[in-house]
């Protein structure tokens, strides 16, 4: 689930916009972009959708994705501190999925937050999320901008996020900055393909691919980028790729 794109203007007064297509004739490039959506038009777009959500990418094959992905990011779990409740961040959650994966494949005791652009999709989450023993709060909010303070977060979770921003670098520094040192960030990104280009003409986002990605991650404060196949026969594995990526200590203090 997205939230509000960067709709930063450049020097020149245009929105920031998301590459389509691009070819190179001799000298010549030519080239194909669209702008993101604008906030009110995500909140729109993702509060009509938000009854059928939930069905929708269940019937596709993610929430056993996700806990898949989940179970390929225990080494990374393993080396928070095991005495300690982890404190979670999933930016952007929908429904909800992807943090009720993380909590039904985590024998830690957890604090989630959950934040979203969306009052409809945060409505789904919270009822979602009932059935667990989890300490929740969620907040209405842009992933560019975080209502929290610099280090707050053990783990953060982002599916289908990154790919909607017009500078998704700009977002990934946010989400590391929340982040403390040698925690970890788990993210599901629409892949470069015939079902992400299916994505990308209906929701304006990118098609990445795994270079792009681990570049993304790297130049924002992340390390040790690990890209993971979704479970094998879903149809989500044509849609996207998963990631896992550390913090970086150096760039405890350092935002984009």
């Amino acid at each position: 689930m997205l939230l509000n794109p960067n709709m930063r203007k450049t020097g020149i007064g245009r929105l920031e916009t998301i590459p389509v297509w691009s070819r190179y004739f001799g000298s010549w490039c030519f080239s194909i972009s669209r702008r993101p959506f604008a906030a009110n038009e995500l909140e729109g777009h993702y509060d009509k959708a938000s009854d059928r959500w939930h069905t929708t990418i269940s019937k596709l094959g993610f929430e056993a994705a996700y806990a898949d992905l989940i179970d390929q990011a225990q080494p990374e779990l393993s080396k928070t501190d095991p005495d300690a409740r982890l404190k979670v961040l999933d930016a952007g959650i929908g429904t909800g999925a992807f943090a009720v994966a993380f909590a039904s494949r985590c024998l830690r005791p957890i604090d989630l937050t959950g934040l979203d652009v969306s009052s409809e999709m945060l409505r789904q989450a919270k009822n979602n999320l009932n059935s667990f023993a989890t300490n929740a709060t969620f907040y209405k909010g842009d992933i560019n901008d975080l209502p929290f303070a610099d280090h707050t977060f053990d783990v953060v979770l982002v599916a289908h996020v990154i790919e909607h921003m017009a500078e998704p670098e700009v977002a990934l520094a946010e989400l590391s900055r929340v982040l403390k040192p040698g925690g970890f960030l788990v993210a599901c990104i629409t892949q470069r393909s015939s079902a992400g280009a299916y994505i990308q003409l209906k929701w304006r986002t990118h098609r990445v691919d795994e270079y792009t990605a681990t570049g993304w991650f790297h130049r924002s404060g992340l390390s040790s980028v690990r890209a993971i196949k979704l479970k094998d026969g879903s149809t989500a594995q044509r849609f996207s790729t998963g990631y896992v990526a550390v913090k970086t200590p150096e760039f405890a203090s350092e935002v984009l």
